[in-house]
């Protein structure tokens, strides 16, 4: 057994693959709008326990961007790296019953809610906001 200042240390296996896969994902996620982004829809679902998210102004507002043509920019390039990476997804929602109107909503895929859960955001963010987990 090795010790270390005198306690005992027991040995771990690091996981290389899963370690791999993090920094892989970090490069996409570690930065700060994209961060923001996947917090925002965690948040999102976990208030309203559904898979279906935001909308591209919603998200705009909670970041506090104005309605200009450079701040949306600015947005849809970080959704599309979200979205290239696979942390995300978009899809078409109908906004009215009979209406012509559709509108594109923003959620976590599998990826982005595995990476949350990974190092427990979901966890935290459903004690935070007081769901049960």
């Amino acid at each position: 057994m090795n010790t270390v200042a005198g306690e005992a240390m027991t040995e771990t296996i690091v996981d290389i693959d899963k370690l791999t896969r993090w920094a892989e994902d970090f490069k996409t996620a570690g930065n700060v709008v994209r961060l923001g982004i996947l917090f925002m829809l965690c948040g999102s679902e976990i208030l309203s326990e559904k898979l279906k998210s935001l909308t591209f102004g919603q998200m705009r507002e909670i970041l506090g961007y104005p309605n200009t043509s450079r701040a949306n920019s600015n947005l849809a390039y970080h959704l599309s790296a979200l979205i290239d990476a696979r942390f995300i997804e978009k899809e078409p929602l109908q906004i009215e019953k009979g209406s012509s109107g559709i509108e594109v909503i923003y959620h976590l895929s599998p990826k982005g809610r595995q990476f949350l859960g990974d190092f427990s955001v979901l966890q935290v963010m459903k004690e935070k906001l007081g769901k049960k987990t």
